[in-house]
């Protein structure tokens, strides 16, 4: 943008900040809230940083005003200031402990910096005032498999099942934590639930075959992924990997009709071992134990 561009955007910015301060100058209430607005109008926008100073001037005007603190939140998140963000909740947490959404959000954040204890605490004062709260459960989850507990982490997820039944993802987690307990046959049924659920569902289609692959079962990888194509004719990964284990399964048949030439592999064929290891390495992670 050049530095003409951005003066006027900066002008018009300042102009219509200037409009509300006028137009709202002796009832800051109204004022605050019409700040909290314009700042949600630039969100779905996707303008954040224009939503940044309209959430600060409502703060200004209120400096407790919770839900500006939160929205500015969810604005620097959206700019991964994740700093910012943190400071955000935290505001809004002490001013409300029981603002569960930001409660929830500031977990997400101890999640991400490996603070796991605390990421399973933010979860379990959420879930204590709000049983049915996804997000807590999901939080709650992915905090006791970092903490290498899954049978505690599928009891989370087992409950999310039960909340949003048509979720594929809630599915794919189980099994990943099925995988990780060595439970085979049941990681396999929750990886086919989810395809239940969402047959067009890209991600778990390729989690089956995938699941299959690990197994050196190129037939049932193969077959998964040719019904999936037929699903989501737009899902190019799905082709890709069809594709990637016709190869492989052309190279097995003809290493068992010669021997001799399987012994080199080609570098076509080298790729195609190259799958995607989405499934094995939450497995190596989460089967070292404590």
């Amino acid at each position: 943008m050049s530095a003409a561009k951005k003066h006027l955007v900066v002008s018009i910015l300042l102009m219509s900040t200037a409009l509300l301060l006028s137009s709202c100058a002796g009832d800051p209430q109204k004022a605050k809230v019409k700040y909290l607005a314009s700042g949600q109008k630039y969100m779905k926008k996707g303008q954040y940083a224009s939503a940044v100073i309209e959430y600060r001037n409502a703060l200004k005007l209120d400096p407790r005003f919770v839900d500006a603190y939160y929205q500015l939140a969810q604005a620097d998140l959206a700019q991964h200031d994740w700093r910012a963000a943190y400071d955000s909740l935290e505001k809004a947490i002490a001013l409300d402990p029981n603002r569960l959404d930001a409660r929830v959000d500031r977990g997400r954040l101890y999640l991400a910096g490996r603070q796991f204890k605390q990421a399973e605490d933010e979860a379990n004062f959420v879930l204590q005032r709000d049983p049915k709260n996804v997000g807590a459960y999901q939080l709650l989850g992915a905090a006791l498999i970092s903490e290498q507990k899954p049978d505690a982490a599928l009891a989370a997820f087992s409950k999310i099942a039960e909340l949003t039944p048509n979720d594929a993802s809630t599915y794919v987690n189980m099994a990943l934590v099925e995988i990780s307990l060595r439970r085979l046959p049941e990681a396999e049924q929750h990886l086919k639930q989810a395809i239940q659920v969402n047959p067009k569902s890209v991600q778990a289609n390729i989690d089956l075959a995938n699941f299959y692959h690990l197994q050196g079962k190129l037939p049932e990888a193969q077959q998964v992924l040719q019904a999936a194509t037929q699903n989501s004719p737009d899902g190019i990964p799905l082709y890709l990997d069809w594709g990637k284990y016709a190869v492989q399964r052309r190279e097995n048949r003809r290493s068992r009709r010669h021997p001799r030439q399987a012994a080199q592999p080609t570098a076509k064929v080298r790729r195609s071992r190259h799958f995607d290891r989405r499934l094995l390495r939450p497995a190596q992670q989460l089967g070292k134990g404590p």
